[in-house]
């Protein structure tokens, strides 16, 4: 019998279920010594009585003496049953084992494989990937509640901000008990969680000790306020929160103010007015003409021009 013969007899008594083919065909050095060849799909015999389901014929495979690559782990978490894998898993001594670059639970976390994931980490397997990060890109509750309760993840660097742009606040609330949540990665979801308007997200993210005065980097050589994020959305909630974990409307030369003061809708012009900043010195280049129209309306909020350009303001919670 030929290498190329035993090959394709093997997998196809293997496609058919044929326990007795594949028996007779690994009776023979042939067939043993062509027990992990591959097809055209890079798929061996083990992995396609994996996929077919045919347990007795995949144990008969390994029984003879089939080799576990990364392929035929990857290939049993993204296609076989949990059976499948804790077969597998039970004729290793490393779990570890990767799958085209990543860990075997990496790659469970990756494809969205939840019992295969808890299959891995009851087997001891562990990883320096950010699972975090990826089960929450997934937004998969369930997969970052596993990493989180079995302290899988040692760190992540995206995963919060993942869960605020799923807009997830569950999600949120998970991770933000988690050690791995470093107080960079609270602001840049706070700053992401401005800009698209999510204000229950948001107060989580200051309830856990995210900066207020967090700045918001355009480019190299500007960077503007979440205040001014928020009044450029005119959503005056935000700019509350905001302005109630003590963001200071003086930073970035009074950004939200100088654009509060030019909307027709006066909620936010007066929220900043309220917060007692001085501001006739935060924009000192302005003309005659147009403070004289600034002290107008600043007098039909009902403050005075005086409370508004005062030096020393009283910060009031708004």
């Amino acid at each position: 019998m030929s290498n190329k013969t035993a090959y394709e007899k093997l997998h196809r008594a293997t496609r058919e279920g044929n326990k007795n083919l594949v028996t007779a065909v690994l009776a023979t050095e042939e067939g043993r010594r062509n027990i992990d060849a591959v097809n055209y799909r890079g798929v061996s015999a083990l992995m396609l009585a994996i996929q077919r389901g045919y347990r007795e014929i995949a144990e008969l495979i390994l029984n003879s003496g089939a080799h576990i690559c990364s392929n035929t782990l990857k290939f049993a978490i993204k296609h076989g049953s949990d059976s499948d894998l804790e077969l597998l898993l039970a004729r290793l001594s490393n779990v570890e084992v990767q799958c085209c670059g990543k860990s075997a639970l990496a790659h469970a976390v990756s494809v969205d494989k939840h019992s295969s994931a808890d299959i891995l980490i009851n087997a001891g397997a562990t990883s320096d990937e950010d699972l975090l990060a990826e089960a929450a890109f997934n937004n998969n509750m369930d997969m970052v509640r596993l990493l989180v309760d079995g302290d899988i993840s040692p760190k992540t660097t995206c995963a919060l901000t993942h869960a605020t742009r799923a807009r997830n606040i569950d999600l949120v609330n998970l991770l933000l008990g988690h050690k791995a949540i470093q107080n960079d990665q609270l602001n840049e979801a706070l700053i992401l969680a401005v800009s698209i308007g999510e204000v229950a997200i948001a107060e989580r993210l200051l309830q856990f000790g995210a900066n207020a005065n967090a700045p918001v980097v355009k480019y190299r050589w500007h960077s503007e306020s979440l205040l001014l994020q928020a009044t450029d959305a005119g959503n005056a909630d935000m700019v509350r929160l905001l302005l109630n974990y003590n963001a200071d409307p003086k930073l970035f030369g009074g950004d939200a103010f100088i654009q509060a003061s030019k909307m027709p809708d006066s909620t936010i012009f007066t929220m900043l007015l309220n917060a007692g900043t001085s501001y006739r010195d935060l924009i000192p280049n302005i003309s005659n003409a147009a403070w004289a129209a600034l002290e107008g309306r600043i007098l039909r909020t009902g403050h005075s021009v005086n409370e508004a350009t005062a030096t020393t303001p009283t910060r009031r919670r708004i």
